[in-house]
């Protein structure tokens, strides 16, 4: 019998740690923070996302920056995410500058975001490229696309699908582009407007518009006595009554960003 006793309390502690691991497993799962990206959803990483561009827009705006910024895009439709089929989303922040100075952009940004995002700027010949983490698994690059043109991103990575996606916030009063058109002589299409809010709680908001390709030049768009931020053949970058514009020819159309808020 003596010898029976032990083999008895090592049995029942061993069910005991078995229920014991079963009922942790099952609050964690219910309860804890996920420990890998692809146990989340997309929607569950979106709040994060636009955290992530007022932060790069609130360090972006300046009085010689104009700043656009555009809703969610799905980049990848049928991802891996662990052993289901995912989706990946991004949301993108475009920032015009005066030539020359896009690097700065870049440095400027790395240095506002929160110290706990780690954000880290690799230089190297025509490379100049910031990376941060936002937390939850939302990953910031930016970088230097063209002159005078920066663009930021905040990824969600590939996430298991759940939810619905709801829209991202859109401009409570956007700005203009109609006189800015009618100057192209040419009428707006299809548009659409965005918003974020910034650090001081003000809000950026941002329309874009499409319209048929204009006949003459873009300069033909900057009002007079008003000198331009970025003037390429397919981009023109100015200011004007407080509102940011960028004019970018495209192969189909012309597209206007109209954007204020955020300074």
């Amino acid at each position: 019998m003596k010898l029976r006793k032990p083999r008895l309390w090592i049995t029942i502690g061993a069910v005991l740690w078995a229920i014991f691991l079963v009922a942790a497993g099952t609050w964690s799962a219910r309860n804890g923070e996920p420990t890998v990206r692809e146990q989340t959803t997309i929607v569950e990483a979106l709040p994060t996302v636009d955290r992530a561009v007022a932060a790069v827009v609130t360090a972006a705006a300046g009085p010689r920056a104009v700043v656009g910024v555009g809703g969610y895009e799905r980049t990848e439709s049928a991802c891996d995410a662990g052993n289901r089929t995912g989706e990946r989303y991004h949301r993108v922040a475009t920032v015009f500058v005066t030539p020359g100075t896009e690097g700065d952009l870049v440095d400027r940004v790395a240095a506002a975001l929160p110290r706990d995002w780690d954000a880290l700027v690799r230089r190297g010949g025509d490379l100049h490229e910031l990376r941060a983490d936002a937390g939850f698994y939302v990953r910031v690059t930016g970088s230097v696309v063209a002159p005078g043109e920066a663009r930021f991103t905040a990824d969600t990575g590939c996430r298991i699908r759940g939810g619905t996606l709801p829209q991202p916030p859109a401009a409570g009063s956007p700005p203009s582009a109609a006189d800015l058109l009618a100057r192209l002589g040419v009428a707006g299409a299809g548009q659409a407007s965005f918003a974020v809010r910034c650090a001081s709680r003000s809000e950026l908001s941002a329309i874009t518009v499409s319209a048929p390709r204009p006949s003459g030049p873009l300069a033909g768009a900057l009002p007079a006595g008003v000198e331009p931020i970025v003037k390429r053949e397919d981009l023109l970058v100015f200011t004007a009554g407080g509102v940011g514009y960028a004019v970018r020819l495209r192969a189909e159309n012309v597209q206007v960003t109209a954007a204020s808020g955020c300074q």
